[in-house]
Parts: C-alpha cells; sequence; structure tokens
C-alpha cells in the first residue's frame, strides 16, 4: 500500500510539472514532442532568430557576435563529408545537454544532413566555449543558429533523402503553436544551383545551408527549394516552440 501511494504521488508530481505552464523544467533537451505546448499567455511571445556562425570541424571553439547566456534555443545543422553516416553526439564545454530532432537518413552515395539542438542550462562563451560531433564520419561541417523567446520544446519534425529533381519539399506538418520557429538544413551537390525556399530565412552557406522561418499560424507550412539542374539534396527540417 506505501509503495502504491509512493508511485502515486510520484506521478502526480510528473504531471503538475508537465502541465504547469511556464515551468518547463522536464521539457527542454527531451528529445520529445509533447502535446500541451504552452500557446498563450502573456509569456507567449514568437521565436526569433539572434546570431549564428559556422565551421568545417568535428571540434572547435564556437565564435558568435555575443556570448550566449542560459534558456536559450541553439540549433546545429550538421552534414557528413562522407556517405551512409550518422551523428552519434553533440558535446560542448560548458556542459549543455544537446540531442537530435531531425535527420536525412543516409543512403548509399549520400551524404546525410541533421539537426541537433540544446536549451543552454550553461553559458556558451563566444570563442572558448569549445563543441564537438561524434560519429561515424571523419569530417563534419556545421552552421549554428541561436534563438530567443523560444522554450526550447520540439514540435515537429521531418525530413527527405531526394532523387536526382529539381523541386523539393518538405511540409512541417500542422504545429501545436501558432508562434514557432522553423529550422532546416540543406545539403546539396552544388549550392550554387539551389534556390531557397520561399518564406524562408538563410543564416549560413556555404559549408552548410541552414534557413529559418518564424511562423504565425499552426497550418503546415512547407520548405520547398528547387535547383537548376537537377541533383541530389538532403534535408531536415524541426520546428521549436
Amino acid at each position: 500500500m506505501e509503495s502504491e501511494l509512493r508511485s502515486l504521488l510520484a506521478l502526480l508530481l510528473f504531471l503538475t510539472t508537465v502541465l504547469s505552464g511556464p515551468a518547463l523544467a522536464g521539457w527542454p533537451n527531451s528529445g520529445k514532442r509533447y502535446p500541451n505546448l504552452p500557446c498563450s499567455g502573456s509569456s507567449y511571445t514568437a521565436p526569433t532568430y539572434v546570431q549564428g556562425g559556422s565551421a568545417i570541424a568535428n571540434s572547435t571553439a564556437t565564435t558568435f557576435t555575443s556570448s550566449i547566456t542560459t534558456n536559450k534555443l541553439l540549433v546545429f545543422a550538421i552534414y557528413h563529408n562522407a556517405t551512409n553516416k550518422t551523428v552519434t553526439s553533440v558535446t560542448d564545454t560548458a556542459g549543455n545537454t544537446y540531442r537530435l530532432a531531425s535527420r536525412s537518413t543516409p543512403t548509399s552515395g549520400v551524404y546525410g544532413s541533421e539537426l541537433w539542438y540544446t536549451f543552454t542550462t550553461a553559458a556558451i562563451t563566444s570563442g572558448s566555449t569549445t563543441y564537438t560531433i561524434s560519429g561515424t564520419s571523419p569530417n563534419y561541417g556545421v552552421a549554428i543558429a541561436q534563438t530567443d523567446n523560444a522554450l526550447g520544446i520540439l514540435d515537429r519534425a521531418n525530413s527527405l533523402v531526394s532523387t536526382s529533381t529539381t523541386s523539393y519539399s518538405v511540409p512541417t506538418g500542422g504545429m501545436a503553436c501558432s508562434k514557432e520557429i522553423v529550422l532546416t538544413v540543406l545539403l546539396a551537390q552544388n549550392y550554387s544551383n539551389i534556390t531557397d525556399g520561399a518564406g524562408f530565412t538563410l543564416v549560413s552557406n556555404p559549408y552548410v545551408a541552414l534557413d529559418y522561418k518564424i511562423v504565425s499560424s499552426n497550418a503546415s507550412v512547407s520548405y520547398a527549394p528547387s535547383s537548376s539542374p537537377a541533383q541530389v539534396v538532403t534535408i531536415a527540417l524541426a520546428t521549436f516552440r
């Protein structure tokens, strides 16, 4: 009887944490999509893009215009410089925890692309905090985006490994909230032939193409770039509240 009561109390505590609105201690970095996101109230503001950076390196110091404080959504767009490879972890020397948001599953002869994220629990100092990407590829390219006003909660994810074609489309699906940020990573054989998806803003290229879009409706939107001539691309997409 005593053990059953303890289990019931633990369940009630968990539900209180999840349903208590801004008290989201267990939500960021969970890697899960939550059905009851806080989508209203005075603290419900649209996420914004703040700054970014890029590099071709498995491990290097992050360099931003300014350092990043705690409670900020940080998204890594990563590509593999080899076929049939994946990222197994992203870490930094500040001690933040990174989770996989979306991955374009690589196939034979295709380089993959992935989105990883963290909701910073430790500040990142520009030029001195070092990140490390681990996995099965010998080399990685990375672009990093910092956002503001986001809670670090993953909502939707999708991906694409295309055939050799001229048009591509990756939909978000209906989103939980009307104010979210959509982030995408695109890896192409030749970036100069790519025309970006309408409504999306490119923040990093040529190492890896990282785009974002701030939405004001929870209706599905599509990231739809094109290429001339046709080529194979991989795309990973994720939305965050």
